[in-house]
């Protein structure tokens, strides 16, 4: 008993150098043969608008585009970056996707066990559809990416009650909203559990007051300066 209560605390300890390593296995996949796709008519509309942003222009402006700006600049600079290279920009994607899959891994294990951890990382990695959606330029990996961002945050945030943490938690929202609007729903999750908090714990009432307020003000102060910057 004594040994194998050993071992698996070994094993907790040691889980991120698994994970790492799963999710280096797992890039050399998504990486692979990544520019031979050529018929999803999204990631070609998406890889284009990003070019001609590195060529100068402006969304909204120059080009008509129904993609969030987050997404788009983020393609333009792979692009600015690299020159127009689909394999870069399809790269950006499936980087974000992979440590997507990490975020999990980091936030199953603080809220269950490393080992939920892992198995969550490798059912989401190996996924047919996001192994699909994260070699493209899609703007789904840039929501997710930021969503399990502001995901992890707010859990670290109820565990140590800080308020850099809610602002980190609302920042990686708004990033995930500005990628695709349905990265609202994880935002609107954790204002839900603090308002039923809110309804129902009165020794955490002013607490959660606070907390959602710092969560929602840093949201929509990014919101607010990413698209006043382009007006």
């Amino acid at each position: 008993m004594t040994k194998r209560f050993s071992l698996s605390q070994r094993f907790d300890r040691h889980a991120h150098w698994i994970a790492l390593g799963l999710c280096l296995l797992a890039l050399i996949g998504y990486l692979y043969h990544l520019d031979a796709w050529r018929m999803n008519d999204d990631d070609g509309a998406h890889l284009y608008q990003a070019w001609r942003m590195s060529e100068g222009e402006m969304p909204y402006r120059d080009f008509l585009s129904s993609q969030m700006p987050v997404f788009l600049y983020a393609g333009a600079t792979l692009a600015r970056v690299f020159g127009p290279s689909a394999f870069a920009v399809r790269a950006g994607s499936a980087c974000l996707t992979v440590a997507t899959g990490w975020l999990i891994f980091a936030l199953t294990r603080r809220v269950a066990s490393a080992r939920a951890g892992l198995l969550a990382m490798i059912v989401f990695l190996l996924h047919p559809d996001v192994y699909w959606q994260g070699r493209f330029f899609l703007s789904e990996a840039y929501m997710l990416f930021f969503a399990a961002l502001g995901l992890y945050a707010f859990v670290v945030a109820r565990e140590r009650g800080a308020g850099g943490w809610y602002a980190l938690a609302g920042v990686a929202f708004a990033l995930s909203t500005l990628s695709k609007l349905f990265g609202l729903l994880p935002l609107g999750g954790c204002l839900l559990y603090l308002g039923w908090e809110l309804l129902t714990d009165d020794h955490r009432r002013r607490r959660s007051l606070i907390s959602g307020g710092i969560l929602l003000g840093a949201w929509l102060g990014v919101v607010i300066l990413v698209l006043g910057g382009l007006s």
